[in-house]
């Protein structure tokens, strides 16, 4: 007979917390998508990227049997998020310029991934070719938490030092826009574009101290940890996921207008065929970005 325990309990709230980052993440990268006044700017081009990876994160977590190679990838993304901001700040004429954008579009976004899967890879060969008697599938999955001993400490330095690195970059890109002096003169729909694209990535960068960084650290240090505990803080680290979708949702006004503008539509009208518009369209009716 089937009796309900802790395990269910832990295993039940990370498919809740997915299933919910899911609901978030799936809209949003669809709006992105289709619609080409988003398409045509750099910063939506991240918040795609970055929230596909998480939703990549929030798979492994709900279904707890994924390889650990991706797994470094949520505490890489804040710092690329940070990286994005001073590339912007620093050379937004080449920035916002309307020139093809895939080239950087995949370094920014494909460097966490090879990190991440050499982090993993490493170590996974570290195991296999030592005699440490560890069973080196273990190394890849998930929920085995299985790292070579002599590797466990670069593998943690390098997720840890990503994560304190990105909301100090992002004081530095706060600090170049606070004292730059092209703000002054600029037009208020431009500083609104500009506060939009800043305010949710700041307060999402600064959340991953406190939502990342620190549970993270406590997993590893924390000499016994109950069940309900460990659910708790692998539960801040799938918040934290969630919390950066929502961040742009509720702070950027421009996608949470397009976001309402599509979907409650369509569920209104029961079908998407009218929010397919022609890129022509676009080109005849939407104001030039800068």
């Amino acid at each position: 007979m089937f009796q309900w325990n802790d395990v269910h309990t832990t295993m039940m709230s990370y498919i809740v917390l997915g299933v919910i980052t899911f609901i978030i993440i799936i809209p949003l990268v669809c709006t992105i998508l289709m619609r080409r006044q988003l398409r045509v700017r750099k910063e939506f081009h991240l918040i795609a990227c970055v929230s596909l990876l998480d939703g990549f994160y929030v798979i492994v977590n709900v279904y707890n049997s994924a390889w650990r190679i991706w797994t470094p990838s949520y505490a890489l993304m804040p710092l690329t998020a940070a990286i994005d901001r001073f590339i912007a700040i620093t050379f937004g004429k080449w920035y916002y310029s309307p020139r093809p954008s895939r080239i950087y579009n995949s370094v920014l976004c494909g460097a966490p991934s090879l990190i991440s899967l050499a982090l993993g890879l490493i170590n996974f060969f570290m195991i296999k070719l030592t005699s440490v008697g560890n069973d080196p599938v273990s190394s890849l999955c998930f929920s085995s938490g299985l790292i070579h001993p002599a590797f466990s400490t670069a593998y943690y330095l390098t997720k840890w030092i990503a994560l304190v690195a990105a909301p100090v970059v992002f004081l530095i890109v706060l600090f170049l826009h606070k004292t730059d002096v092209r703000m002054h003169a600029a037009t208020t729909d431009w500083k609104i574009k500009v506060r939009d694209a800043y305010m949710p990535m700041a307060v999402s960068t600064f959340l991953t101290i406190f939502l990342l960084l620190i549970p993270d650290m406590l997993l590893v240090y924390l000499p016994s940890k109950s069940l309900l505990l460990t659910t708790v803080l692998y539960a801040f680290m799938l918040i934290k996921l969630l919390a950066y979708d929502l961040c742009f949702l509720f702070m950027n006004n421009q996608l949470k207008v397009e976001v309402k503008k599509m979907w409650c539509t369509c569920f209104v009208s029961n079908q998407i065929t009218p929010f397919i518009v022609s890129d022509s369209f676009f080109s005849k009716t939407a104001t030039t970005t800068v």
